[in-house]
């Protein structure tokens, strides 16, 4: 076993991802390759005893390599220096090549900068890229199709849900993200918010001193455009970096919906046209600041801005090509402002005279603040005949604040470690809805409303690891005690056939949540090893859950929250073997008690109701597999999931079930076609899905893209999205043995996109560093 940490030498801060290649001395041959976790700490097991160079290359910084031999017991190289001077090589300078997959402790990290299939794309394009991530036409994130995903920026959770996530994630540009941080079974160290897991999307971050940036310009059918810039500046102790990125999307989205079982007097088929532009502003800062040798103030900010205008032209039949019966047409304006601010201390101590694995003696301090603000306006005309029969409006606007603070704490005990520490979180929630009737704005006291919502969560964690020889073990505990509150200006108004709901949700709990790690390094086969995870997480019902106001979206259907809701809870299991990093497959089991789900209710007069309420139990159990591949210019990657998953329990007075198995595939392949020029192809499958109330049609998607660089600081990008147009799917939804409702939706996503990206500063001229030994490979390519 070999383990070191990476540090700058002129402020002793660690370096991270520092990219560390082992070679054999007897032969020169390379043997593996990882990168720095988020202390700076690398480590290599499972090596045979002999001689090894081990190389640590960091951009921006002199490569270093050390000698050593590996015998009986670990090697502890303590902490290798790097310095920032950027000597040149024949005009090249000397730089490490970030590995594009990495498996970092309880994460797979994915480096997605610069790749073509997402040029000129946003944050959900990106993620629909990655292995065991999905993202459906709405823009709801899954992961193993686990909806319930908690989504972080920069380590940071967004507190954010539904459409308000959706387009939060939208405003990101793909060329503003460096990469992407998978974490299904998170340790008790992280919040356990989101049952399906962490997804952590890390913003570029430049590397180089001195001033350095680049600008990317874009545009494509649809019509979509995009602008964005980098901007870095490093000189001794700070290090301040700035991105911005602008916008404009349109949006088409067609569909049809037909009743199974028709009703006399109700439409039976309805046929509707989206369209959507957008214009949103992103921007974030951070600055690094290191106080002194051991200590490292950083401050990041977030801002962003989204305008969007939208129709929906909504025509109504008594049946599928009969006469039109009536029209219903929308026109919204919406504004989102979100903005954020954090600040960071990290502390390392005086290490102990023995240095072990992973993180040092450190004191991290941790404060954030999160508001985002939306408005929607609406204006709803329905005609009959050319007549206008109505005229409705409404005013929605929403303000969110989450806060938090937190402490953790870090220590080598032995050949251990332990961790602990605490947070405190505030959220808030306010919202008012003003619905008004004809064409003199009379406001409907039925249809108009208020809420607040408030939510404290006090948490503490503890957890501690130690290796007993080539077993490395982690176990931690978390306690959190939540408490919510919720009201309704008004109580929602009766609807006819359903039960009534009350507008208040207040509730306390404590919650324990145990983790559990194992993982054997196979000896001799480095980069393979197996691995044993437990962790317990929670889903609790947010505001918009909770709200049992109707929202109507049309005269013939309703949605509405439960205030009766409680918390969903998920224990996880998973077990993987890995080979050679090249093959992963990963068992996993999850049993969800309390699962929530959309249920569909038939109301009177054809009236159609989807409501939320908590079911009994959902179980799932599957296997995912991803092999990854490199044959000479050929770069690759397949990847699947196939699971079933069951749910059950009563609710609304009847009986819910489903028993589903769902199959997923992508696969990912770039080939490097001439010096400077690759061509690269993206596949996407979902299989079909049954749910608790209907059932979803499988559909694909394929894009393609090419990749040149003009000169070492200038590149083109072309990319086409949904290549043979096969996104569109059908969905069903029954009540009992009937089928109310079969939907059609073409999200119309088909598009070319062209982009062209600038850099300068000292990475502009980044050549392959010209050593005798290969660079470390990580063999795969995005």
């Amino acid at each position: 076993m070999i383990v070191g940490t990476v540090v700058d030498t002129a402020t002793d801060s660690t370096l991270t991802p520092a990219s560390v290649a082992l070679y054999s001395t007897a032969d020169s041959s390379f043997v593996t390759g990882v990168a720095t976790d988020a202390a700076g700490a690398f480590r290599f097991d499972g090596l045979p005893a002999g001689g090894y160079r081990v190389r640590v290359s960091f951009l921006g910084y002199d490569t270093v390599r050390r000698d050593t031999v590996v015998g009986t017991e670990p090697v502890r190289l303590g902490r290798l220096g790097l310095t920032a001077t950027a000597q040149a090589l024949g005009g090249a300078e000397v730089v490490g090549n970030r590995p594009e997959v990495q498996q970092v402790g309880d994460r797979t990290i994915y480096d997605v900068q610069n790749q073509a299939v997402t040029a000129g794309g946003n944050a959900l394009e990106t993620l629909q890229t990655l292995p065991s991530v999905d993202v459906d036409v709405d823009g709801n994130v899954s992961l193993r199709g686990n909806g319930d995903v908690a989504i972080h920026v920069n380590g940071r959770p967004v507190p954010l849900q539904g459409a308000l996530l959706t387009g939060y994630l939208r405003q990101i540009s793909s060329s503003q993200i460096g990469s992407v941080e998978v974490i299904p079974n998170p340790s008790a160290r992280y919040d356990p918010e989101g049952t399906g897991g962490i997804i952590n999307i890390v913003l570029v971050q430049n590397t180089d001193r001195g001033l350095s940036g680049g600008t990317t310009v874009g545009g494509g059918t649809a019509p979509a455009a995009e602008l964005g810039g980098t901007l870095s500046y490093q000189r001794g102790a700070f290090d301040a970096t700035g991105t911005l990125g602008v916008r404009y999307d349109a949006f088409d989205l067609a569909g049809t919906t037909e009743r199974g079982v028709p009703i006399v007097g109700v439409p039976g088929f309805q046929a509707y046209d989206e369209a959507t532009e957008t214009l949103s502003v992103f921007t974030t800062a951070r600055v690094d600041y290191a106080a002194a040798p051991r200590t490292a103030l950083v401050f990041e900010g977030v801002l962003g801005q989204r305008d969007q205008a939208g129709t929906e032209d909504l025509r109504q039949f008594s049946t599928r090509g009969g006469p039109e019966s009536g029209t219903r047409f929308a026109d919204g304006d919406e504004a989102g402002l979100t903005a954020s601010a954090a600040a960071v201390l990290n502390h390392d101590f005086a290490p102990p005279p023995t240095r072990g694995r992973g993180p040092q003696h450190r004191l991290s301090l941790e404060a954030k603040a999160f508001r985002t603000r939306s408005d929607d306006d609406d204006v709803f005309t329905e005609r009959a005949s050319g007549v206008l029969t109505g005229l409705e409006q409404s005013t929605e606007d929403q303000t969110v604040v989450d806060a938090y603070a937190k402490a953790d704490y870090t220590r080598p005990v032995g050949s251990g470690l332990i961790e602990a520490g605490g947070r405190l979180t505030r959220r808030s929630v306010d919202g008012t809805l003003d619905y008004s009737i004809g064409e003199v704005a009379v406001t409907d006291p039925l249809r108009s409303n208020a809420l607040t919502y408030r939510e404290t969560v006090l948490a503490a964690y503890g957890q501690a690891s130690r290796s007993f020889g080539r077993l490395e073990t982690l176990a931690g505990l978390r306690v959190e005690t939540t408490s919510r509150a919720f009201d309704l200006l008004n109580d929602a108004p009766p609807l006819a056939g359903l039960p009534p709901l009350e507008g208040e949700a207040d509730d306390r709990y404590t919650d324990l949540f145990p983790s559990a790690f194992l993982t054997l390094p196979i000896q001799g086969r480095s980069g393979s090893n197996l691995r044993a995870s437990y962790s317990r997480r929670i889903s609790r019902p947010s505001a918009s859950q909770l709200n049992p106001f109707p929202s109507f979206e049309d005269t013939l259907t309703i949605r509405r929250g439960n205030p009766a809701l409680s918390p969903e809870y998920t224990d996880a299991f998973e077990v993987s073997a890995r080979y050679k990093y090249l093959v992963t497959v990963t068992p996993f089991y999850n049993r969800t008690t309390s699962p929530i789900r959309r249920l569909l209710t038939e109301g009177t007069s054809g009236t159609r109701v989807f409501g939320l309420a908590n079911l009994d139990l959902q179980e799932s159990y599957g296997v995912d597999l991803s092999v990854f591949e490199r044959r000479g210019p050929v770069r690759a990657y397949v990847a699947g999931s196939l699971y079933r998953s069951t749910t059950s329990g009563m609710a609304l007075g009847s009986t819910f079930s489903s028993d589903d198995v769902q199959a997923t595939a992508r696969g990912n392949i770039r080939v490097q076609v001439a010096e400077g020029t690759s061509i690269q192809a993206f596949g996407y499958y979902r299989g079909p899905q049954e749910t608790e109330t209907g059932r979803v049609s499988g559909f694909g998607i394929v894009s393609l893209a090419a990749a040149h660089e003009l000169s070492p600081s200038l590149s083109l990008a072309l990319r086409v999205n949904d290549l043979f147009a096969t996104s569109t799917f059908t969905f069903e939804s029954f009540d009992g043995a009937t089928v109310p409702l079969i939907a059609v939706r073409n999200p119309a996503i088909q598009q070319a996109f062209i982009t062209l990206s600038y850099s300068f500063g000292s990475s502009s001229d980044r050549e392959a560093p010209q050593a005798p030994e290969t660079e470390a490979d990580s063999g795969f390519g995005f």
